[in-house]
């Protein structure tokens, strides 16, 4: 498990550990111990001293016996055992046992070791009717335990309390700071008191990192001990443990609590017991797998528990993939073994053969074994779900592009929404596609009755960057994204933001022939689509919403400098770094060398934040970002009659001067409204801020509803 760190621990930090466990449960001479845990574990202290403190009879288990479930059993019957031990994931194992009746002499069962499931205590509960079931809590720095519970029958809790801090201990839940956070806000859980070990043994260096001075001193010299555990307190002044800080990961630019996750699912009615873990199985693909036990008799599918996660916790919390097992691998002190766990190799391991279509002729046998290799799924069947089994758009890209290298052709990024599965594509594939020019106009949730959103593309051209927002309007919210010319065809994208206004509305007319029209635009699309809104007004057309998306900052089109290539390079590759950075595809840095070294770099294009697709040369995107930068450079806009709504980002208003604004309030004579938006500019369409500019939004299109049935 790791390098030893020798904790220091004092024996008045184990005697005050003792005399309180004594205190707290009156242990006497009709009382029996079990001392099963291997005494390299801290656990087995309190085993070994605590029943020769008391009086009480110890039973010494036999080698190897803690993790014989069938044996405990034995020996609580023939021992007369009152008090024992579990890990949690132990404990799920013994109470597994047919002949619990035949424990009759338990009076108490201690857990400590790893958070303990609500599902759990109520499976004790229901096998055992007056057993006391207590969860402790503690590090090893920290002398065993410094917390305490006794877990109440009938609870509505669903997650299981860790307690309340022992005698002559303390406990604080701190933000990065260091300061006291409120009931019911969770941050790292602090240890101080007489429980604190000295330190580690010749490393000096992570004592002084785990071991801090005392941020609110009782004494001189007072230190806390930094668990590196997640947990908030309630208002009881119990503390729950929300997982490992060290659990979390970040994965294409979210920050994830990896026991959220575990402890969301635990709650479902099918399920025993959870892991969930992030693996790079394949290099640049870093996933979140669910490890899961199911109760006896249930019968699991993957899509009833993604409908009930999808119910608690954002998209990008759900994990891609579920790997049914008979019971999770354990550590020899009976903790999960997260490094014994399989590989996934399938996702949906209850699955009949029968639900899964295999595919029916070569193309898409060849479709499928690209998706196995992209998703790092077997099987996959012709009918399944690119979306649902775990992709994504950076995942979109590399299956695209495997796809084109494999048959030759070149689907379009944005016919993934409508054509998800590998019997859609092959049938793209399959049929004669005529050169002649492509719409820009893509459904991107075309359903619903309600007058669609047309959302415009970002600097790069594409509109996948507006999935997410579109899946929060809801099915009822027809939403179409308007895509630039020459990202996907081959075609020069047009050359300025009116014409490409004027290429657009023609395109919208052909699909909603009168207004109002409903029109969004994100970063220096948020420019076109109030062009889009200025020529409808010209041409006597009804706007009914205009929302701009941290728009492009006018002010910069009134201070113009002189735009050349090497410039272009050098803003092109900041971009594209920073888009990489923030999506989690890598941190690959364009350092800013000679233009002509720079465009032999390369970059994955990581989603649809506004980037050409693919793996390309940065000299790919230049060309792209010359075209772009001429159009807006050259754009002189015109006042719309109407009304523009804004949403922009902290850091956007925070350069909010009063010329912009002046400027604004010229443009858009019919009024201007300000809404800040939460996130950055590269993760405000992104989950979990984009759930709140959907919410702002869909309240502006339902008013505009109802103005529109109103009239």
């Amino acid at each position: 498990t790791g390098q030893p760190k020798g904790a220091m621990n004092t024996h008045e930090a184990i005697s005050n550990r003792l005399l309180w466990m004594q205190e707290a449960y009156q242990l006497d001479e009709s009382d029996a111990v079990l001392q099963k845990t291997p005494f390299s574990f801290d656990v087995s202290v309190w085993e070994f001293f605590w029943p020769l403190l008391a009086g009480a009879r110890l039973v010494m288990a036999r080698p190897g016996g803690h993790q014989d479930a069938r044996y405990l059993v034995e020996t609580i019957r023939r021992e007369q055992l009152t008090t024992l031990h579990f890990v949690p994931s132990m404990l799920q194992v013994f109470l597994e046992e047919r002949e619990l009746g035949q424990c009759a002499s338990l009076r108490r069962v201690i857990c400590s070791g790893e958070a303990l499931p609500f599902e759990l205590q109520e499976k004790f509960f229901a096998r055992f009717d007056a057993v006391e079931l207590h969860n402790l809590y503690g590090p090893t720095e920290a002398a065993v335990d410094v917390t305490s519970w006794r877990c109440e029958r009938g609870s509505a809790r669903t997650l299981v309390p860790i307690g309340r801090a022992i005698a002559n201990t303390e406990v604080y839940v701190l933000d990065q700071s260091l300061n006291l956070l409120p009931v019911g806000v969770a941050g790292e859980i602090y240890i101080g008191g007489v429980a604190l070990a000295r330190g580690y043994l010749g490393r000096a260096e992570l004592t002084a990192e785990k071991f801090i001075p005392h941020p609110f001193p009782p004494s001189s010299g007072a230190r806390l001990y930094r668990t590196g555990d997640l947990g908030r307190r309630l208002a009881g002044g119990e503390i729950e443990f929300l997982g490992r800080l060290d659990h979390q990961v970040k994965l294409r630019g979210y920050r994830i609590e990896l026991g959220e996750i575990e402890a969301i699912l635990s709650q479902q009615t099918k399920i025993e017991e959870a892991v969930v873990v992030a693996r790079e199985d394949v290099p640049g693909d870093t996933r979140l797998v669910a490890y899961l036990v199911a109760k006896k008799g249930s019968d699991v599918r993957v899509e009833e528990l993604r409908e009930f996660l999808k119910s608690k916790l954002p998209d990008y919390m759900i994990p891609s993939a579920y790997v049914m097992l008979d019971e999770l691998p354990l550590t020899p002190n009976g903790k999960v073994d997260r490094q014994a766990l399989p590989a996934p190799g399938r996702l949906r391991a209850e699955d009949s053969a029968s639900s899964i279509i295999a595919p029916r002729s070569e193309l898409e046998a060849q479709l499928v074994q690209i998706w196995e290799e992209a998703l790092n799924i077997k099987p996959v069947g012709v009918r399944d779900n690119f979306f649902e089994l775990g992709g994504h758009s950076l995942l979109a890209v590399k299956l695209f592009s495997r796809i084109e290298q494999a048959t030759g052709s070149a689907l379009s990024m944005t016919t993934l929404f409508e054509n998800a599965t590998v019997e859609q594509q092959a049938n793209l594939l399959s049929i004669p596609r005529p050169v002649a020019r492509v719409s820009s106009l893509v459904p991107i949730q075309p359903q619903g009755d309600r007058p669609p959103l047309f959302c415009v593309h970002p600097w790069g051209g594409n509109v996948l960057c507006y999935s997410e927002l579109a899946k929060h309007l809801g099915l009822d919210q027809p939403v179409y994204g308007l895509q630039a010319r020459g990202v996907e065809q081959k075609e020069n994208p047009q050359t300025s933001i009116e014409a490409m206004a004027t290429d657009y509305l023609a395109e919208i007319r052909k699909l909603q022939p009168e207004g109002p029209y409903h029109l969004c635009g994100w970063s220096s699309g948020g420019l076109i689509a109030f062009e889009m809104a200025r020529q409808l007004g010209e041409q006597g057309r009804s706007v009914g919403l205009l929302a701009l998306i941290d728009a492009y900052d006018l002010t910069e089109l009134y201070t113009q400098t002189q735009i050349d290539e090497s410039h272009a390079a050098q803003r092109a590759a900041s971009f594209v770094s920073e888009a990489q950075i923030v999506t989690g595809a890598g941190e690959t840095v364009f350092a800013l060398v000679h233009y002509d070294e720079q465009l032999g770099l390369t970059y994955e294009a990581p989603d649809g934040l506004g980037l050409v697709q693919g793996r390309r040369s940065l000299n790919d995107y230049v060309n792209y970002y010359l075209y772009v930068e001429r159009a807006i450079r050259s754009y002189v806009p015109r006042p719309f009659n109407g009304r523009a709504v804004h949403f922009w980002t902290a850091t956007r208003l925070a350069g909010f001067t009063p010329e912009t604004q002046r400027i604004w309030n010229s443009l858009s004579t019919g009024g201007l409204l300000i809404h800040e938006a939460p996130g950055e500019h590269f993760t405000m369409l992104r989950e979990p801020h984009v759930q709140t500019l959907a919410e702002r939004l869909k309240k502006y299109l339902e008013h505009e509803a109802s103005v529109a049935h109103e009239s």
